[in-house]
């Protein structure tokens, strides 16, 4: 809902001295700016989470950044060909300011509002060079996705101050905890009750109120979801378990990811390469020019999609 007008609203604010840079603007200052367009009598709590909800799906798709003392940026400005082989339909990604100045450069003959850039220039590498001059990056999807979070267990700093109250003995004592153990299923089979002989450092347990918990070095800690379906996909490639993925239908176009968990900036991008099927929940049709880019996203996960 808030998407292209946080887009709008950050792009348009400049470093003081230095307007070819975008200033960053905290949470508060956004939600105070945005409600100005909305009636006052709406409920702020609403706002808030609208608007966090729209700043975690433009930070995953690399639109805007986010820094210390929760405060966004726009991100430098980017363009995003399919291939090297195709010069239209660009999309332009980053900070706006910076939209109508690719549409010149490109020689478009497009509206400079437009985000989908058909180039003028039919080299890639001569379109490249001089957007670079521009400070304006051009990047195929492939470069992009090799961009995305890697699988990994959580990091050190992530997991400081996050000590969770629990211990070994506790954890047996307790009913419905279920600890990710890769293995050959699906991956919603793979969460089972833990045991001594599974509970390793490094693990990942599960809640019955969906708090996800890391173990190591003798330590729970409480992580946040993405970082466990990150971690999971880390747990999957050191046990040499790869998650299977299998296209789904005679023509091999749709993706069912109905009891798939994936971290959310590689969904927000099958999202970008696919289109949702009407009546079927987390069903997506694939084209068959976007599956190789697709496919690439599952395999950098580590997965076996066939």
């Amino acid at each position: 809902m808030w998407n292209s007008k946080i887009l709008h609203l950050l792009s348009h604010h400049r470093q003081p001295g230095q307007p070819v840079l975008p200033a960053a603007l905290s949470m508060t200052q956004i939600t105070s700016l945005l409600r100005q367009c909305l009636d006052p009598a709406q409920p702020t709590e609403q706002i808030v989470d609208e608007v966090q909800e729209s700043l975690r799906e433009l930070e995953a798709q690399n639109e805007i950044f986010r820094a210390f003392g929760n405060r966004y940026c726009m991100a430098p400005p980017t363009l995003l060909a399919l291939n090297r082989e195709n010069l239209v339909g660009w999309r332009f990604r980053g900070d706006r300011a910076y939209l109508s100045l690719a549409h010149e450069t490109l020689k478009t003959r497009q509206q400079p509002t437009e985000e989908k850039l058909h180039s003028g220039i039919r080299n890639f590498d001569r379109a490249k060079s001089r957007l670079q001059d521009r400070k304006i990056r051009l990047l195929t999807l492939e470069e992009v996705i090799n961009e995305l979070p890697k699988p990994q267990k959580p990091p050190y700093f992530l997991l400081q101050g996050h000590q969770y109250p629990l211990t070994c003995s506790e954890l047996w004592q307790m009913s419905d905890v279920k600890q990710y153990v890769p293995t050959y299923a699906e991956q919603k089979d793979r969460w089972r009750s833990p045991t001594p002989q599974t509970l390793s450092s490094e693990s990942l347990l599960r809640l019955p109120d969906e708090t996800y918990l890391w173990f190591e070095a003798e330590e729970f800690y409480k992580i946040e979801p993405n970082a466990a379906i990150l971690a999971m996909f880390y747990l999957d490639r050191c046990a040499q378990q790869p998650l299977r993925i299998v296209w789904a239908n005679a023509a091999m176009n749709q993706l069912n990811l109905q009891n798939i968990w994936l971290p959310y900036a590689h969904f927000q991008w099958l999202r970008q390469l696919s289109e949702p099927i009407e009546g079927h929940r987390r069903v997506f049709f694939v084209s068959p020019a976007n599956r190789p880019l697709v496919e690439a996203v599952f395999q950098y996960l580590g997965c076996d999609i066939r």
